[in-house]
C-alpha cells in the first residue's frame, strides 16, 4: 500500500478502499450477499454516566481523550483500541481464502457476514485513533492498513498464522473466541454449556 498521511478521517477511508483491493477482497460480495452492507461507525450512549469503577469511579465518564487526568492510561487506551483494530483486519486478510470454497451458500453468507463485521470493527478503532488521539492516533490507524498478515506483521502472533481451509477457520475462532476462553476457565462450567461454545 502506498504509504500516506491521514489528515480527516475520509483519508482513511480512501485508504481502506485501497487495503480491500490490495488484499483482493471481492467487495461485490456485500451487495450480493448482505443486500448491500455499509460500513459506518456505531455508537451507544453509555447506560450510566458514570465511571463504575477503579480508581476513576463515580467521575463522570469521558468524553474527550483532553478528559483524561493521567498519561499513561492515554497510552495505554491509544494501544489497546490499535491492537483491537489490528486483529479486526488480520482477520479479514486471513479468511478472505475462505470465499471460493464455502461449502455451501449459508457458508458463503456466513463468513461474508463475518468478515464484514470484522471489517466495520476496524473501522471503528480506526475511527477512535483518528478522531481522538490526534497524529499518533491517526499514524497508528494508518498502520492498521499496511501491516499484512500473510507477511506476519500483524501486532499479535495468532493472527499472523495461515488460515488455509474450513478446518484452519474453526479451530482459529475455538482457540480466540471468548466463549472458549471462559470454558477453559471455568471448573463449574456444565458440560451442555460448553458444547454450546
Amino acid at each position: 500500500m502506498e504509504s500516506k498521511r491521514i489528515e480527516t478521517f475520509d483519508d482513511w477511508k480512501d485508504l481502506f478502499g485501497v487495503w480491500q483491493k490490495d488484499i483482493q477482497y471481492d467487495t461485490k460480495l456485500f451487495s450480493k450477499v448482505l443486500d448491500g452492507y455499509e460500513f459506518t461507525e456505531k455508537f451507544a450512549e453509555p447506560k450510566q454516566a458514570e465511571i463504575e469503577f477503579g480508581e476513576f469511579g463515580g467521575a463522570r465518564k469521558w468524553k474527550d481523550i483532553g478528559e483524561i487526568t493521567r498519561p499513561e492510561v492515554k497510552d495505554l487506551l491509544l494501544k489497546l483500541i490499535a491492537i483491537q483494530g489490528d486483529t479486526e483486519f488480520a482477520s479479514v486478510e486471513l479468511q478472505r481464502k475462505l470465499l471460493g470454497s464455502a461449502p455451501t451458500e449459508k457458508d458463503l453468507r456466513a463468513i461474508v457476514r463475518i468478515n464484514a463485521e470484522e471489517m466495520r470493527h476496524g473501522w471503528q478503532m480506526s475511527y477512535l485513533l483518528v478522531r481522538y488521539f490526534g497524529d499518533e492516533g491517526k499514524a497508528e490507524a494508518l498502520k492498521l492498513l499496511e501491516r499484512r498478515a500473510d507477511n506476519k506483521e500483524r501486532l499479535l502472533g495468532a493472527f499472523n498464522e495461515a488460515i488455509e481451509d474450513w478446518i484452519d477457520f474453526f479451530t482459529f475462532t475455538a482457540f480466540t473466541s471468548g466463549c472458549s476462553t471462559a470454558v477453559r476457565r471455568s471448573s463449574t462450567t456444565t458440560p451442555s454449556a460448553r458444547a454450546t461454545c
